[in-house]
């Protein structure tokens, strides 16, 4: 999937995000995989590393250490599905994170239930004071996306932006394609 992800965009002005667990973080062979295969294709700026948030991040040094060293050679860092499960402010201080994915849990209510609204708006101004950039997870309505731009998310990923690419669905194993737009 490495492979099928940096075939996808070499040589192209787009970015793939690819999900990595903490297990994965941890298996020495795939993070040499992944590394010695960024550096043949030449595609660091355009990859993403996701953090899936949910699965919880209790090391902190070990993380930080891989968010340094893949940060170092071009990539970017994005910790996944903020607000669910063991969801924790203390992730945002301590990882040096590119951006922040809202929860699509979050997101999905934002227009019928205040309470989503302002823990989205929280998470939002949270992260700006942090310089980290927001990503709405779930933006399936014009409704959706106007409230999400009011509140100030950065971007926004979702079916009413567009359709998952069906030539890109090969990607949707155990490593995730994502398209973020503005």
């Amino acid at each position: 999937m490495i492979d099928k992800s940096f075939t996808a965009v070499e040589n192209k002005n787009i970015a793939v995000s690819i999900n990595f667990t903490v297990d994965d973080i941890r298996d020495e062979s795939t993070i040499r995989y992944f590394k010695s295969r960024q550096a043949a294709c030449n595609v660091s700026g355009n990859i993403i590393v996701e953090l899936t948030e949910s699965e919880g991040i209790e090391n902190y040094s070990e993380v930080s250490e891989f968010i340094a060293d893949i940060k170092k050679s071009g990539c970017r860092v994005a910790i996944d599905d903020f607000g669910t499960g063991y969801s924790n402010f203390t992730h945002l201080i301590h990882l040096n994170v590119d951006y922040l994915k809202i929860d699509g849990s979050i997101i999905n209510n934002i227009v019928k239930d205040k309470n989503a609204e302002i823990v989205a708006k929280t998470l939002v101004e949270f992260a700006e004071k942090l310089g980290i950039e927001t990503i709405a997870e779930f933006v399936d309505s014009e409704e959706i996306l106007q409230k999400v731009k009011d509140i100030g998310v950065d971007y926004s990923q979702g079916n009413y932006l567009g359709e998952p690419n069906r030539e890109l669905s090969w990607l949707c194993r155990r490593y995730i394609f994502s398209a973020i737009f503005l």
